[in-house]
């Protein structure tokens, strides 16, 4: 079985692919961000027009992705699927930090516009069949480039995040070429 203890679903029609629901992780994020801005700040609300603030949530935000990622135990294409929510106080970060993610890493974040328990629940729809395909037409793309995580120590040093180690994108690499 996987370790993977978030919402998940394979997708009809491409039962190698599995989605996994990110905007349900988002919130587990911005709490452990909360955390710790109230703890090294001692402020309770996020302002991510503040540095700090943006550094606890790009750092939150790419190592739970990340953990995530290292941690699954079965081999398969794994997508982390975003329902666009204009309306969320960290939108605009959160689509930074995806086209980040999805530029530097080999970790494939979708933004689509189908809600994820609407792919769960309808896998016959016409539309829910098309955001499959293009899913997997995504994923397809992803996969098919090399990555090498030489752009990536930039950003960390960009944002102060620590924890990018060389060791820990050794890992994420390793995974990556088993999956591939």
């Amino acid at each position: 079985m996987s370790e993977i203890k978030h919402p998940t679903i394979s997708l009809p029609l491409y039962k190698h692919i599995t989605a996994i629901s990110l905007n349900e992780i988002i919130d587990i994020i911005i709490g452990k961000t909360q955390k710790d801005i109230f703890q090294y700040y001692n402020v309770i609300d996020i302002d991510l027009t503040k540095s700090y603030c943006k550094r606890f949530f790009y750092h939150n935000f790419i190592k739970q992705i990340c953990d995530i990622y290292i941690k699954q135990k079965e081999i398969f294409t794994l997508v982390f699927y975003y329902n666009e929510d204009k309306d969320h106080f960290t939108s605009k970060e959160i689509e930074k930090v995806i086209k980040l993610i999805n530029k530097h890493l080999p970790i494939c974040i979708y933004t689509g516009k189908v809600k994820f328990r609407n792919i769960k629940e309808s896998s016959t729809s016409g539309e829910i069949i098309e955001e499959c395909e293009k899913i997997k037409v995504f994923t397809d793309k992803k996969n098919n480039k090399d990555y090498s995580f030489k752009n990536i120590t930039s950003i960390s040093k960009k944002y102060g995040l620590n924890f990018l180690s060389e060791r820990y994108f050794s890992d994420l690499n390793i995974k990556y070429g088993l999956i591939r």
